[in-house]
């Protein structure tokens, strides 16, 4: 899931596309932030080990509300969120196959819009938690790992109910076939009640 440490998307700079608008210090000091939290995030879905996904835990949730101050930002001053250099962000799907996996830069989707960051590191944290169920499993700890599957479940349903839905009825030009799956309020659901029954076989 995500990235790759060196895979597109990585040079992506907040501060850089905001050169111009973000000219007061504290803007430049939250963008800055916000690059080096989203650095640090794409190296730990690009990690191996066993705090892989404690890392990338800890690093969504640091990154996410980074996310949310430039949405305030570009939302409070419209006219102001002009861009020096274009932002395109790139994901590759968690949880389906590379559709051609002969094409490096074909597993990875692009959309210039904020709400898909936001969106693919919500789901990042959603499959570190079912992760670290497996991780749990595996190692017989199981009412640690229904935990996780149940953290997983909630995170995919509020993207189903909440966040998803929100992002269409903004009016932004999304096209679910053109974004990872977990993209597709249909898949937030059914990640939902896969882990909830997992999480029930566990106990």
């Amino acid at each position: 899931m995500g990235w790759g440490k060196d895979g597109p998307g990585t040079n992506l700079s907040f501060v850089k596309s905001f050169k111009t608008a973000g000219h007061h210090a504290s803007t430049r000091a939250m963008l800055r932030r916000a690059d080096m939290a989203r650095l640090s995030l794409a190296e730990s879905l690009s990690s191996a080990g066993k705090n892989r996904y404690d890392n990338v835990i800890t690093g969504s949730r640091e990154y996410l509300p980074l996310i949310h101050q430039v949405l305030a930002s570009c939302k409070a001053y419209p006219d102001g969120a002009v861009l020096d250099e274009k932002l395109v962000f790139e994901w590759s799907s968690g949880v389906e196959k590379s559709k051609a996996s002969t094409n490096k830069k074909s597993r990875y989707s692009k959309s210039e819009a904020l709400m898909y960051e936001l969106i693919m590191v919500i789901v990042s944290e959603s499959l570190a938690h079912a992760g670290m169920g497996c991780d749990a499993t595996t190692n017989g700890k199981f009412p640690i790992a229904s935990k996780s599957f149940k953290i997983s479940a909630s995170i995919f349903d509020f993207l189903a109910k909440v966040q998803l839905p929100k992002w269409v009825t903004r009016g932004e030009s999304v096209t679910e076939k053109d974004l990872p799956a977990e993209c597709s309020v249909g898949v937030c659901e059914a990640m939902k009640f896969l882990f909830l029954g997992i999480a029930q076989v566990r106990k």
